[in-house]
């Protein structure tokens, strides 16, 4: 069975790295497929997922990307980084608090040209705050004549099992334990 799915190919074979120390304290042979050394944004697996979901936005004629999640959300950056690279404008939306400073993946976020949404709990349930954060923001950028995708839920699930399904295995047939990296 083949699907014909629209994607963005800009990730590679990751190499998979053999861990001897504990494959030898274990007595099992424990690989680890190093996605952490990805391409774009400072690497890792959301990627895998991103293709995907650019790809399709890109299709339906979008002009920004929407995401949500923490503030310093991995996955927000890969899709900032994804978003410059294809020339989009980016926003993330968080319902957290503000650091004192950009650093790590907020750092990075604006210097991928990405606005950040950040909103203090005000105690209600964070879907709700959240939900009221994304409503206030799309029409902002409707208003400005964008044209968004939001990937809510920090993208959705599907593309992320199918974005890994579909890696490029560079092993032989051997019994192992497949764990992915990044900064998860």
């Amino acid at each position: 069975m083949s699907f014909n799915v629209d994607k963005l190919n800009i990730l590679y074979e990751t190499p998979v790295e053999y861990l001897p120390r504990i494959s030898g304290e274990l007595g099992v042979e424990f690989y680890i497929k190093r996605d952490d050394l990805t391409p774009l944004g400072a690497g890792g697996n959301k990627l895998r997922k991103l293709e995907y979901l650019v790809k399709d936005a890109m299709n339906k004629g979008a002009t920004m990307l929407i995401t949500v999640g923490g503030g310093q959300t991995n996955h927000g950056r890969q899709t900032a980084a994804m978003a410059a690279k294809y020339g989009m404008k980016c926003a993330i939306l968080a319902v957290d608090e503000y650091p004192g400073e950009l650093s790590a993946n907020m750092l990075l976020d604006r210097l991928f040209g990405c606005e950040l949404y950040l909103k203090r709990s005000d105690g209600r349930p964070e879907s709700l705050q959240l939900n009221e954060l994304v409503e206030s923001v799309t029409a902002k950028y409707e208003a400005l004549g964008e044209k968004y995708i939001s990937f809510l839920l920090e993208g959705p699930m599907f593309w992320g099992l199918w974005g890994i399904t579909t890696v490029p295995w560079n092993w032989t047939a051997r019994p192992v334990l497949w764990v992915l990296t990044g900064r998860e």
